[in-house]
């Protein structure tokens, strides 16, 4: 199930999280629970990431299924005009077509209107509630052609024609920019398999040279790998968001990308490397 999530409610969770994991480390560096180190930063950046991945995953589904529904909606609505109805009258009857999560504005819209509530009005109510680009292209239009009379059945076609147009083009580059997505897990992939074999091969063999044959080198292969734990921790995180960015144009949508890279990095350091 997917609904609308406020804006408030978002950065409200965001926050939340991001200082619930933050206190979660905090405790650890300060009083200690006999934990490894690594499991407290991965489950505190789990506190912080998934929340939010989770809030924004809903609502952003939400808006993307109102948005594909919109041309519909306008088809409906220029389908009535063909038969002589208003453009209030047409809505209503829209509003008993299944639309998804968009079936419940329009009968919000539509119960609006019935309790006096002038048609411009609701319509602008309709489009900040909503929220998203076509809502409010939406909107502009049925006002307008309200006040010019109401009879815009080739501009209502026209709308829903370009609309779905720009999310093919959407998909589009979706698909294209899927390459650059993979890229983005391969590099993250080659940091790590560099970081296993160099430990395994260069760092963990020379802990064990002595040098002079007296003094030996005071650094564990538990501490390097802490090190670049940390690293891994950081490049997820952040190739993450470029993944968000490049792929669906939001850092936000790259948090499950960051949440994959990291999990992932945290089992290849827990069993693969000293912990």
């Amino acid at each position: 199930m997917v609904f609308k999530i406020p804006y408030k409610v978002r950065v409200l969770v965001g926050v939340a999280s991001l200082a619930a994991g933050s206190a979660f480390l905090l405790l650890h560096v300060f009083m200690g629970n006999g934990y490894p180190p690594n499991d407290m930063i991965v489950f505190s950046m789990l506190m912080m990431l998934v929340p939010s991945m989770t809030v924004d995953w809903i609502h952003y589904r939400w808006v993307s299924l109102v948005d594909k529904a919109i041309p519909r909606l306008i088809r409906a609505i220029s389908d009535a005009q063909e038969v002589g109805m208003t453009l209030p009258r047409a809505l209503e009857e829209a509003a008993k077509l299944k639309l998804g999560p968009l079936t419940r504005e329009v009968k919000k819209l539509v119960a609006q209107m019935s309790w006096g509530l002038p048609f411009e009005e609701a319509l602008a109510r309709f489009a900040e509630r909503i929220g998203t680009l076509n809502a409010r292209r939406f909107s502009v239009l049925v006002n307008e052609a309200s006040l010019a009379g109401g009879d815009i059945k080739a501009a209502l076609k026209a709308t829903a024609e370009f609309i779905n147009e720009m999310f093919e083009i959407e998909e589009e580059r979706y698909r294209e920019m899927k390459a650059y997505l993979v890229i983005i897990y391969m590099g993250f992939f080659v940091f790590i398999f560099i970081i296993v074999v160099l430990m395994k091969s260069f760092f963990i063999p020379l802990t064990t040279i002595q040098v002079g044959e007296l003094v030996p080198i005071q650094i564990s292969p538990a501490e390097l790998s802490r090190v670049f734990f940390h690293m891994m921790v950081i490049q997820a995180v952040f190739s993450g968001l470029v993944a968000g960015k490049m792929s669906e144009g939001r850092m936000l949508s790259g948090l499950k990308h960051s949440l994959i890279m990291l999990v992932i990095g945290y089992f290849v350091f827990r069993y693969f490397l000293p912990w």
